[in-house]
């Protein structure tokens, strides 16, 4: 009996599509659907980037390799021909690109040198500029140093690294407070002084703690011009400026005058004291002036002021008395520049 004829199952033929081509990136990309247009890249050649073309009639492998200068092997295998009579015209082909297989080496960095030297901790008033005046070490070297702006505003604490070639920074001493003048000391025996605690007050006196002479004058400057002084009472002069023969010595003079005469201001000013807490002058007036110079009155038997008042020239401020270490009398007068007394007479003119 005949064999009974073979049964076959038929199938759609595939439909060939061609890898697509863009032309931005100068080649085929990957289509792994299509074997014989795609393929697989193998050693150096690879049909990432290759260039297409289409078989003609009565080309072969071998001419196609020839003529774009690559083996034959690689143009099979990248597009997946196993035999080389499997071509046909108006086929796609792609010509594989060459590429080197050695990996790319990682960029390479010039190693940034490690930092040697001291360390120098920022302190206050201290900028890149004084570190730099002070190590020798340029400020461009400072920041590219410590990897920060030449500009960078350094705070207290900072630490920076000062490299080889600088020398520590001295120590920045931070600005000196201004100085302030020191009081002119007086001998004990010439120099009026107050009692520490504050006595009760006459009615006539201000309620403010009582001063030193200097304290209330020290503040004060002489100005330029020698100034002008008005006698504050007529009298007869019974005790010079300076030297006594007993070796005290007497800061103004001393005028002979009647109980209860009128003692006047010897130029405008603001009373700087007014009481009697000062030991041997009685009650006793201090008058400060613009010009930097201060006028005492002592010995008054009461006084007409008290401290702040402003008191014009020719002004009265008390009545001539014997108040005091004195036995009759009396005003005793001074004029002081700044705190230094100075003799009276070579001041006062008239009235």
């Amino acid at each position: 009996m005949p064999a009974p004829p073979a049964t076959v199952a038929a199938a759609p033929a595939p439909t060939y599509t061609p890898a697509a081509y863009t032309p931005s990136s100068g080649g085929y990309q990957s289509n792994a659907q299509y074997s014989d247009v795609t393929g697989s890249a193998s050693g150096h050649w690879t049909w990432n980037g290759g260039s297409p073309v289409t078989v003609g009639h009565g080309e072969t492998v071998e001419g196609i390799a020839r003529k774009h200068g690559v083996p034959v092997a690689a143009l099979m295998q990248t597009n997946g021909i196993r035999e080389p009579g499997q071509i046909r015209p108006g086929q796609r082909l792609v010509i594989p690109r060459y590429v080197s297989t050695a990996p790319k080496s990682a960029p390479t960095y010039a190693a940034q040198p490690k930092a040697s030297g001291s360390v120098h901790v920022v302190k206050a008033g201290e900028t890149l500029l004084s570190i730099s005046r002070g190590t020798g070490v340029t400020v461009a070297t400072l920041a590219k140093t410590n990897h920060i702006e030449s500009s960078k505003k350094l705070s207290v604490g900072d630490r920076l690294t000062i490299p080889q070639g600088g020398h520590q920074v001295a120590a920045v001493q931070p600005p000196a407070a201004p100085k302030v003048a020191e009081p002119h000391t007086v001998p004990a025996e010439k120099k009026i002084k107050v009692a520490s605690a504050a006595p009760v007050q006459t009615a006539h006196v201000a309620k403010e703690e009582p001063q030193t002479t200097e304290t209330a004058v020290k503040a004060a400057e002489p100005g330029g011009a020698m100034p002008s002084f008005r006698w504050p009472a007529r009298g007869r002069v019974i005790a010079a400026f300076g030297s006594k023969p007993n070796g005290t010595q007497n800061d103004g003079i001393n005028l002979a005058v009647p109980e209860g005469t009128p003692i006047k201001a010897a130029d405008d000013g603001v009373v700087a004291y007014a009481g009697n807490e000062l030991k041997g002058y009685g009650n006793l007036v201090l008058i400060r002036h613009s010009n930097g110079y201060v006028s005492a009155y002592a010995h008054a038997r009461e006084l007409l002021v008290k401290r702040g008042d402003t008191i014009r020239r020719g002004q009265v401020i008390a009545h001539a008395g014997q108040t005091g270490n004195v036995t009759s009398p009396q005003l005793h007068f001074e004029i002081r520049k700044g705190s230094t007394p100075v003799d009276p007479t070579q001041f006062l003119g008239g009235a």
